[in-house]
Order: C-alpha cells, then sequence, then structure tokens
C-alpha cells in the first residue's frame, strides 16, 4: 500500500526551482502549489532519503504551501513519485542526446563516463531509477522504476544499433548493468575520479566479444 500519510522533516531542502510569490493567486482564491517547486523537491528529497522516508509534508513546505495544496495537484504520494520520475527521465535523455557519437568504437566508454558524470555531480545520491529498483519496498514505486529503466535500456540500444554495434540488445543489457553497479557506487560516495575509472573499465568489458 502506498503510504500517503504526511508529516514533518527538519531536514528542509531548498529546491533548485524557488517557489513563485502569489503564483496563480487571484483575490478571494487559495494559492496554487508551484508544480515546478514541487518537482524540485521531491526529486531532492526522493533521491536524498528514498520513497518510504520522504514525507509529502516537508514537499509542501520547501515550497511555501500547504499539504492540502500539494494533493490538490498530486492526489497521492505514488502519483507525486511518478511525475518526479517522468521529469529526472526528460533530464537524464536530455543529457545523454548529448554524448559523442562519432566513434563508434568509444561509444560504449562515452554511455558510462556520461552515467557517471550525471550519477555524481548532484551529491553521493546515484540514479533515481536505480536506487527505486533496489531499495523501494513498495511494488507500485518499484514498478515505476523498472518501466523507467526499460524505457532508458531501449534508447540505449537504439543508439548502439544506429552506430553499428553488433548485438545491440545484449550490449545494452550489459551497459544498463554496469550504469547500476556505478550508481550505487555513488551513493556510497566514491569520488567522480573514481567512479570514472571504473566506467572505463566497464565499458571495456561491454564493447569485448559476447560468448
Amino acid at each position: 500500500m502506498v503510504n500517503n500519510k504526511i508529516s514533518n522533516d527538519t531536514k528542509k531542502v531548498t529546491p533548485t526551482v524557488k517557489p513563485r510569490s502569489g503564483a496563480g493567486r487571484g483575490r478571494g482564491r487559495p494559492k496554487r502549489f508551484d508544480r515546478e517547486c514541487a518537482l524540485a523537491s521531491a526529486l531532492e528529497r526522493f533521491r536524498r532519503d528514498g520513497y518510504s522516508e520522504t514525507a509529502t509534508g516537508a514537499i509542501a513546505a520547501d515550497c511555501g504551501g500547504s499539504p492540502t495544496s500539494l494533493y490538490a495537484e498530486f492526489p497521492t504520494k505514488l502519483r507525486l513519485f511518478a511525475a518526479t520520475l517522468k521529469n529526472y527521465e526528460l533530464d537524464m535523455a536530455h543529457g545523454f542526446s548529448a554524448i559523442d557519437r562519432r566513434d563508434r568504437d568509444a561509444l560504449p566508454r562515452n554511455i558510462l563516463a556520461w552515467a557517471a558524470r550525471a550519477y555524481s555531480e548532484a551529491g553521493p545520491y546515484g540514479c533515481l531509477v536505480f536506487q527505486h529498483i533496489a531499495e523501494a519496498a513498495d511494488p507500485a514505486v518499484r514498478a515505476c522504476a523498472i518501466e523507467a529503466c526499460g524505457a532508458f535500456e531501449d534508447l540505449i540500444e537504439k543508439t548502439l544499433a544506429e552506430a553499428g554495434w553488433t548485438d545491440a540488445t545484449r550490449r545494452a543489457q550489459i551497459l544498463v548493468v554496469a550504469m547500476m553497479g556505478l550508481s550505487a557506487m555513488a551513493r556510497r560516495g566514491l569520488p567522480q575520479d573514481t567512479l570514472m575509472r571504473r566506467a572505463a573499465d566497464l565499458a571495456a568489458a561491454a564493447a569485448g566479444n559476447l560468448a
């Protein structure tokens, strides 16, 4: 069952997107909740604390709103997580699109180097998707993360195939497993230079001959 309990959290997060003063408010009308601020706060809290330990009341407080106004925008905690995950997917796909594809042989290394940077630059939290596949106790939350992982694996497979790699499906699967490992290492606090070295080693294995 999804935990929709609203509670307080003393570790206040300052979202990247600031709440808009008086956003959507007219005379005599309640303040409309700042959706962008809520998603920014939710991303930071879900990555830092995980789904079960994230308090929706704290997300509302981060954005200067009330729990009631948050639930008018996201009726359940699971809906908020799904929307946060979708935003995260879009951001990751945008970053992935900038990977250098000119050198076919270097593509697996470039993909994993991008992942190592992405997982370490925002703090020692790793990947939101892989984190909740591994750690989420709620089956519905894990299902959302698994679906997102499948979409990203398809993107990697398509990228490899377009670059002329054989066995693109299996190599994409290997790269996703490698990315899971990099995410876990990032959550353990490994520094970025160490992650980059591990990424290079894993890429060499992914680019090798498949039995």
